[in-house]
């Protein structure tokens, strides 16, 4: 559930309640309202349950008298955090090209992961038409990440595409990883940046109200 006006105003009334002192602004209605808004425009890309996570993240912490900005909350949200994994991507679509999931067409990243048959201890399938199968391979199937994915596969386009990445899995170069990373990060450099497009104009829409007010 996304963040909308009620969940903000929760989210104020939890940190004052735990001893954050709220901005003087927040004592007036009119100032509260805008408030309201403007969080709720700089919050629109997380839903409910992990502000109200990171409200109490912050809460916990020695320096939670003072009043978080959204910033401050949005960096302790653990999606939020996203590190510099474009090596980790590479050496992942390594190992799915070098244990058997090359003969698959990559419809889904997550897909080519539940079908590479990986070779080190698991639970194994006793279907007999997949004598064998590892059932449990180590990349985490239940956290599938459509963000990292999509730039996976802008990464691998930029190699050429699954059939040739296989191909030359076994003798992948340092030119083919760096071409590698630049796409990856780039991906999310672009779709970040969107984002960022996105968050102004809902927070461009969310002010206008008040700045109208203020032209009477």
């Amino acid at each position: 559930m996304a963040v909308d006006h009620p969940t903000i105003a929760l989210a104020f009334a939890t940190l004052e309640a735990g001893g954050s002192r709220p901005p003087a602004s927040h004592a007036s209605d009119r100032g509260l309202q805008l408030a309201v808004r403007v969080w709720s425009g700089l919050l629109a890309d997380i839903d409910r349950t992990e502000l109200l996570q990171a409200v109490t993240t912050y809460l916990r912490q020695p320096n939670s008298r003072f009043f978080p900005t959204p910033g401050v909350l949005l960096d302790l949200i653990p999606s939020r955090r996203r590190l510099d994994d474009a090596d980790q991507a590479f050496g992942e679509l390594l190992a799915l090209a070098k244990h058997g999931a090359r003969g698959f067409p990559p419809l889904s990243l997550l897909e080519l992961r539940q079908q590479a048959p990986f070779s080190w201890p698991a639970r194994v399938s006793s279907d007999r038409t997949a004598p064998g199968r590892a059932l449990n391979p180590p990349f985490a199937l239940d956290e599938a990440d459509p963000v990292r994915d999509g730039a996976m596969r802008v990464g691998l386009s930029a190699l050429g595409g699954w059939s040739l990445f296989c191909e030359a899995a076994d003798e992948a170069s340092a030119a083919d990883r760096a071409a590698f990373r630049a796409a990856y990060r780039g991906c999310l450099a672009t779709r970040a940046m969107r984002q960022e497009a996105i968050i102004v104009e809902r927070l461009t829409a969310a002010t206008a109200p008040a700045q109208l007010e203020d032209q009477r």
